[in-house]
């Protein structure tokens, strides 16, 4: 069984990790409007993996992957979130 690490630095900036064998590392980018980001990501000929999604009571996810296939995610902070 994975066991997730979450780390917080106190300035808005977090980092978290599942630790399970052969998985890969997501970096999360924080942003303002995950919609927007997601926009900006195709725009620029990358995929949205996985489309924005709730944390409830945090705020809103993406799964995004560049042109060479390099993953990572979008961060919306947002309490409000559900």
């Amino acid at each position: 069984m994975a066991t997730y690490s979450w780390a917080l630095t106190g300035n808005d900036a977090n980092a978290g990790t599942a630790l399970a064998p052969k998985q890969t590392i997501t970096v999360y980018v924080s942003v303002p409007s995950a919609d927007k980001a997601m926009a900006k990501v195709k725009k620029l000929g990358g995929t949205v993996c996985a489309g924005k999604t709730a944390v409830p009571g945090m705020g809103y996810f993406a799964i995004c992957a560049d042109q060479e296939e390099n993953v990572f995610a979008l961060w919306e902070p947002n309490e409000r979130a559900a």
